[in-house]
Parts: C-alpha cells; structure tokens; sequence
C-alpha cells in the first residue's frame, strides 16, 4: 500500500509511505535539490554516529539524485508538539541532552542540525530519542549550538503560539537550570547573544527558506528575558 503523507503545494515537496517496504519517500518536483541532499547527509552522519537501529537493523538511507528523492526507514514513536511548555517538556529535553553529550564529537566545530526543536524529535515510548528533519543540515558549526537553538525554541514557541509577549517567569526559571546546567563554564562566543547569532545563520543562503522560523518572531522584550537569565 502506497499512502501520500502530504504534499505541499507551495515547495512542490512531499512525503509518500511504501507500508510494503517500510520506508518514507521524500521528494521534490522542482530542481532544487539542497534540502533534500542536506537531509540525506543529515541522516547519514546521525544514524552513523548514534549506532541507533531500527527493527535491529542499521537503517538504509538512499539518495536518488536524478529522480530529486530519497528513501528513508520509517521511524516510530512519539512526537510532543512545540506548544507545550519548557516545564512540561524538561525531561523529555534532559534526555535529548544526554543524547546530544553522546553522539555529537566534543569538538569546537561540530555537525549542525539547523532545526532541533522539541518537535522534530521522536521519543520511544517517551524515552530513546530519534532527531528527524535534517533539511538545514551543516556540516560545520560551533558545538553546543544545537542545544541552544533547542532551549531558547522550548522557552518561546509556547508563548508564541499564544500570541504572549511576555515568558512567564516559571518557564524562564527552568530555561535557566537547563541552560546552565549545559553550558556551565562555557566559553562560547555566540552565548553572550545566542539569538542574534541564530538569527545570523538563518540569513544565510542555506536557511533563507526557512519557514515560520521563530527566532525571527520573538520579540524585543523576550529577548531582553531570555538575555537576563543568562548573565545571570
């Protein structure tokens, strides 16, 4: 059985099922073929370096250059949507932090996954986490980066989503131990103004087609929030 999964019109992008072969098709219509190359590498390196296997198996991924798609291994498991609050999700993020610790190599410059929010990640009976959507993919960035685009997401998607312009102070005091606990003795460039930094990468030609990226939605307040707790 073959069942479309989406299509959306505006990208020319789509994802197919194959339940027969177990695998989820990601194709493209038009000639841009970058997102979908970036994913393919993406997901090479992570499933390389994490050792994570799927029905005991390593996973396939498959390129298929002329034909703008690639074959990947359906992933199952729980998916928590950006909306919930940072102190609904701490452990959830504690446990993608560990994850983080292991698979990524402790050097200044690391692979980047360009988009790790709470939400593109799979968790296996809410634990055992799989990160998916490898779209904005970079081979190299400043370590740790991953992590400080998925804390300062759980802090301010929420209250994005309802339209608040301001954090509430709760989310912001776990924010704070989850961000220090992490980036404690830290030197870091980029961590003396991480959203202005995030928001330099994302002009980028990799990002520009970045859509509904929230870091260009918080606003001049939350920032403000987000800056106090960390020279703290």
């Amino acid at each position: 059985m073959t069942t479309l999964f989406n299509f959306n019109l505006a990208k020319s992008t789509g994802v197919i099922y194959y339940s027969k072969k177990d695998i989820i098709r990601k194709f493209s219509l038009t000639t841009n073929k970058r997102k979908l190359l970036n994913e393919y590498k993406g997901f090479k390196w992570y499933f390389e370096k994490s050792k994570i296997k799927i029905k005991n198996k390593t996973p396939l991924i498959e390129y298929f250059k002329k034909e703008n798609y690639i074959n990947l291994p359906l992933i199952k498991g729980n998916k928590v949507p950006f909306w919930h609050s940072i102190k609904e999700t701490k452990s959830l993020i504690e446990i993608l932090i560990n994850h983080y610790l292991k698979v990524w190599p402790k050097n200044n410059i690391t692979p980047y996954h360009g988009d790790l929010t709470i939400e593109n990640v799979l968790f296996e009976n809410f634990n055992n986490p799989i990160i998916i959507d490898w779209e904005f993919f970079k081979k190299n960035e400043l370590w740790g980066l991953d992590i400080c685009h998925l804390l300062i997401a759980s802090v301010t998607l929420p209250s994005l989503s309802k339209k608040k312009n301001k954090i509430p102070n709760s989310e912001l005091e776990v924010f704070e131990i989850l961000w220090k606990n992490f980036f404690k003795q830290k030197k870091i460039h980029y961590l003396k103004e991480p959203i202005k930094y995030l928001s330099k990468i994302n002009k980028t030609k990799l990002f520009k087609e970045k859509e509904n990226d929230f870091i260009r939605k918080i606003s001049n307040f939350q920032k403000n929030q987000i800056l106090e707790v960390i020279k703290n």
